[in-house]
């Protein structure tokens, strides 16, 4: 039989567990971000417009890989339990439904992007950006497909167990994509100089170059075996979920990743009505927040995987010091850096720029991160150990409703009138987002509760994955 995981004794998990698998998930995260920084700072040394169609073209391909990201993030899980049972024949099948569901994932998105690049014309973007913007998105588009593949095959291995050799691929992609940068944007080694062009296609040559290796080498260690035959069996051979039951399950995971980055973009929009210092300072607190949960979101991760295996192999004791243990690491880590950034909240701006109005701008909303801190890692902490369990709907519908209807209408109250005192302008905006996250942090916890008697309290009686019907 193939590898499916690594495998502990009945009822055993540590801090240690969950760190060696953790820590690699953490630095492909990193690596992930590497490549959007290396594109925007290259971009930047072909001048203003060039850096402008960049983020313009990011803004219109970026919430379609995300969604992606959620989507066929649903493997984990799912595979997790799959492999948890031993049941080789229906892991085969849900990761041909994985497979599957990419490329038809990656084609619409592929599709969507062709279609939505007039938009950027509709919305006023600068006319000088838009053939620019146009010739970067043209060689993003082919790309789709190859990013979509490249994680539905990570988390085909991630569900295993198995994350180190995902790391080293993610990280050769993001030294791949800064190389073909330099090679194709400014023109190397004979190679003509292509600008945003050469940057959206350093960009898809990665992606695809990625996916080809992941998938040589999973295919090699026998991660795929019986995935082929399940790819072209007939419907009544299907012996794990198909690809529209994937698909149903993944929806709502998609729908909550673009969910989350949509509220930041509404937020970043209203903030920008208020000053360059006052935007800068909530970029700045945004990307400090974005560094200081890697660590524990990768954490979340490593527990929902180890989570999903344990209910899989109908391990009770394993499941419930998997929840234990992530829960408990990553309260100390929060703890840890909410200190942290309240510390070094009057010199992280200095890393960052130079105004003075800035760094006025952005102490204050680093202390609001300190303060919401503990309760975003909570969110997040909880809701991947809610998909362990197969509850895919409860986390996107606490976080968007927290949001949607709580952090936004408060945040426009707090930030821009004075229904509730004088308007605290972007301190307003982050302090709203903290309460959305303390409601979220709530309800995902008494669900995750729920959750955990329900399916680990009846001894004796099977476990079945969650329908989502747990609050």
């Amino acid at each position: 039989m193939p590898p499916t995981s690594r495998s502990l004794p009945p009822g055993q998990v540590s801090s240690g567990t969950l760190l060696r698998l953790s820590g690699p998930l953490a630095v492909t995260q990193l690596a992930q971000v590497a490549n959007g920084f290396a594109d925007t700072a290259m971009a930047g040394h072909l001048g203003a417009v060039p850096l402008a169609a960049v983020s313009a073209g990011a803004a219109l391909w970026l919430p379609m890989m995300i969604f992606l990201l959620g989507l066929l993030y649903v493997l984990v899980p799912v595979l997790g339990h799959l492999r948890g049972q031993g049941d080789s024949a229906a892991v085969a099948q849900a990761a041909a439904a994985g497979l599957k569901l990419a490329v038809l994932g990656g084609l619409l998105a592929a599709g969507l992007l062709a279609l939505a690049m007039p938009l950027l014309g509709l919305i006023g973007a600068d006319p000088a950006l838009l053939p620019e913007a146009r010739r970067y998105l043209l060689w993003i588009i082919p790309g789709m497909p190859g990013v979509a593949l490249f994680l539905a095959l990570r988390y085909v291995r991630e569900s295993a167990g198995l994350t180190g050799k995902v790391t080293v691929v993610a990280l050769l992609g993001a030294g791949l994509n800064a190389g073909l940068n330099y090679l194709l944007m400014f023109g190397a080694l004979g190679v003509e100089p292509m600008g945003v062009a050469g940057c959206g296609l350093a960009t898809t040559l990665a992606n695809w170059t990625c996916a080809i290796i992941l998938g040589l080498l999973i295919a090699g260690e026998g991660l795929l075996s019986g995935v082929g035959r399940a790819l072209t069996a007939g419907r009544g051979a299907t012996a794990g979920p198909g690809l529209a039951a994937l698909a149903g399950k993944g929806l709502p995971i998609g729908l909550g990743f673009v969910s989350d980055y949509l509220v930041v973009a509404v937020v970043a929009l209203f903030i920008a009505t208020l000053g360059a210092a006052q935007i800068a300072g909530h970029q700045i607190a945004f990307n400090v927040l974005s560094i200081l949960v890697m660590v524990p979101l990768s954490i979340a991760m490593g527990g929902a995987i180890l989570l999903a295996q344990a209910l899989g192999a109908e391990d009770r004791a394993m499941a419930r010091a998997v929840i234990r243990q992530t829960l408990a690491v990553n309260l100390i880590l929060a703890l840890v850096l909410a200190m942290l950034a309240a510390v070094l909240a009057p010199l992280l701006p200095g890393l960052y720029a130079v105004d003075p109005l800035v760094h006025q701008a952005s102490q204050p909303l680093l202390l609001v991160v300190a303060g919401l801190l503990a309760f975003d890692i909570a969110v997040l902490t909880a809701g991947s150990l809610l998909r362990g369990f197969g509850d895919m709907t409860g986390p996107f519908l606490a976080t968007a409703l927290a949001h949607w209807l709580l952090s936004l209408p408060l945040g426009y109250a707090l930030g821009m009138t004075d229904l509730l005192g004088p308007a605290r302008g972007a301190s307003g905006w982050w302090t709203a987002f903290g309460a959305g996250l303390l409601v979220a942090a709530l309800v995902l916890g008494l669900r995750l509760h729920r959750a955990t008697v329900r399916q680990l309290g009846q001894a004796g009686q099977p476990i079945q994955p969650s329908t989502g019907e747990t609050a």
